[in-house]
């Protein structure tokens, strides 16, 4: 018996959930690999520090900057070149997730729990839920170019690529300058205080 194609539909709550899920099942993991493999979390650790050598000596103000510049660019690779079907949304949030939780590993193990979530967590509230989102539209607008191009369903991703710019704009956007805020200014503050 064969499936009509058109009959499936993803709406983008469905993509928020498959990101979602993808995120949390990369973290957990992340904590297993390096809990089992100390090289690959050292190797995971230089490589994060070697991406910090940029933003070490900057002012709270050109850290912001550089922070939610940063953070807008990634965030526009994985949500809108859609013409790889959502595979960049795939693995954009795999490997956040699994850098996240080595990271987490890493830096309990040399700083304590208090440390990480100061240096992570503070901002994080703001930023996963963007990375989120922006995955989330990716992921969906590149099932929407897929139904366009076999199902000639023009007008849905029109409409489609119309509403996730709006969110992108009016949500992510919003949250990734609140995440670089807190970042540049308070979350040095906290790691301070808490080491």
């Amino acid at each position: 018996m064969k499936t009509d194609g058109r009959k499936i539909q993803f709406s983008l709550k469905h993509c928020y959930f498959i990101i979602t899920t993808l995120f949390l099942i990369a973290i957990i993991c992340g904590l297993f690999l390096a809990l089992n493999n100390s090289d690959y979390a050292t190797k995971i650790d230089n490589d994060m520090k070697q991406g910090a050598i940029p933003f070490i000596g900057l002012t709270p103000l050109n850290l912001f900057l550089r922070i939610f510049v940063n953070n807008i660019w990634a965030t526009l690779f994985t949500t809108f070149p859609f013409f790889f079907f959502g595979l960049l949304a795939f693995f954009d949030i795999i490997s956040n997730g699994l850098r996240l939780g080595v990271m987490a590993v890493v830096v309990v193990d040399k700083q304590g729990l208090a440390w990480f979530l100061a240096g992570v967590f503070t901002h994080g509230i703001f930023e996963f839920p963007a990375l989120i989102i922006a995955d989330g539209i990716g992921l969906w607008l590149g099932y929407l170019l897929f139904r366009k191009l076999f199902f000639k369903e023009h007008k849905q991703f029109r409409d489609g690529f119309k509403k996730g710019l709006i969110i992108f704009l009016k949500i992510v956007i919003p949250l990734l300058l609140v995440a670089a805020i807190v970042e540049a200014f308070i979350t040095p503050k906290l790691m301070a205080w808490v080491k």
